[in-house]
C-alpha cells in the first residue's frame, strides 16, 4: 500500500518530527487491510463497532476525504478517551465516538455529517472545549433575553438516542474482540515474557473462547442489523481460529436470507480456509 510505511522496531514512532506535526501516525497493517476491503467513499456513512484505538477512524476519515460521516462505537471509556484525542489531534472533522455496547448499540447515522465542515463533532470535545461553548451559549443567551439557563443551554456533554427509522449505514466494519492467536505482537509478549503455558491458561480456554465466540455473534448479528439493503459488513479478527472466523460469518448466512459474500479475495494473501480438519468448506463461507 502506497499510503503506508513500515519503519524498523527500534525507532520509536512518538520521536519522529512528522509524528509530532501530526503528519503520519502508527498503524498495524491488518487494521488497514479491512479499511481498505471496507472501501468506505465519499458521501458514505460508515459505522465501526469496535473502534478503539481510533487509527481505523482516522484512516476511513481519510480514504472519504472527510466527507460523509464515520462512526466508533466502542465499550471501553478509557479507550474511548484515547480515539477523541485522536480525532482532535489529527482535526478530523467528520468522525464522532460513542461509549456503547456494539452488541446493541443503536444510534442512525448522523445526516448532517455529511458536508465539509472544519468543526470536529462535538462527540470528540474535550473539557476545554464544552467549557467554550458554554460560554458561547451564556452569552448568547444574555445578548438576546432568551429563557434562563435551564431550559435554553443545550445539553453537550451527551449525544441523544434516536430511533434508527428508515437510515442505515451504508458500510459497517465489525473488527471483533478475539482471542489475539494471529497478533504477532501478543505472541511475542506470551513467548518472551509471559510463557505459552498462560496463552493456553488465560486465553484459549474453553471458557474464554466459547464467550468471545458469542460475543462476536452478537457483534456481527448487530453490525449486519444496522446495515442498509445492498450495504457491505466487513468482519475480522486478528485469530486464526475457524471458530472465530469462517463459523461466524456462516452464523450470520444461516440466520439471514439476504446475506450475501462478496468475493475480496482477489489477492492470495486474503484467501481463507477451503476446508478445516479434513472437512471441506461449504462454498458459501470460504475465502472469507
Amino acid at each position: 500500500y502506497t499510503d503506508f510505511y513500515e519503519i524498523p522496531s527500534e525507532i520509536k514512532i512518538a520521536y519522529l518530527e512528522c509524528y509530532k506535526q501530526r503528519r503520519i501516525y502508527g498503524m498495524d497493517i491488518a487494521s488497514g487491510v479491512c479499511c481498505r476491503v471496507l472501501n468506505a467513499q465519499r458521501g458514505e456513512h460508515i459505522l465501526d463497532l469496535c473502534c478503539a484505538p481510533g487509527t481505523k477512524l482516522i484512516y476511513l476519515a481519510q480514504r472519504m476525504a472527510n466527507l460523509g460521516s464515520v462512526t466508533g462505537v466502542d465499550v471501553s471509556a478509557s479507550r474511548i478517551d484515547v480515539c477523541r484525542k485522536l480525532v482532535r489531534d489529527h482535526r478530523v472533522t467528520n468522525v464522532r465516538v460513542f461509549c456503547a455496547d456494539g452488541t446493541s448499540f443503536n444510534e442512525a447515522p448522523d445526516v448532517s455529517m455529511g458536508a465539509a465542515t472544519s468543526v470536529i463533532h462535538r462527540s470528540c470535545w474535550n473539557k476545554k472545549m464544552l467549557q467554550k461553548e458554554r460560554r458561547k451559549l451564556r452569552k448568547q443567551q444574555k445578548k438576546q433575553w432568551q429563557c434562563p439557563p435551564r431550559e435554553a443551554q443545550q445539553n453537550i456533554d451527551s449525544i441523544s438516542s434516536s430511533n434508527m427509522g428508515n437510515i442505515m449505514y451504508d458500510r459497517v466494519l465489525v473488527d471483533a474482540q478475539c482471542t489475539h492467536d494471529a497478533s504477532i505482537s501478543h505472541l511475542k509478549k506470551y513467548r518472551d515474557e509471559w510463557g505459552w503455558d498462560k496463552l493456553c491458561t488465560n486465553v484459549l480456554n474453553d471458557a474464554n473462547v466459547t464467550q468471545t465466540v458469542q460475543l462476536q455473534r452478537k457483534l456481527i448479528v448487530n453490525g449486519f442489523r444496522l446495515l442498509k439493503n445492498n450495504g457491505i459488513l466487513v468482519y475480522c479478527t486478528c485469530s486464526l481460529s475457524v471458530s472465530q472466523n469462517e463459523s461466524i460469518v456462516r452464523y450470520l448466512l444461516s440466520l439471514f436470507d439476504n446475506a450475501i459474500l462478496l468475493d475480496v479475495a482477489s489477492d492470495s494473501a486474503l484467501k481463507g480456509f477451503h476446508g478445516v480438519k479434513g472437512t471441506i468448506l461449504n462454498a458459501n463461507v470460504k475465502n472469507t
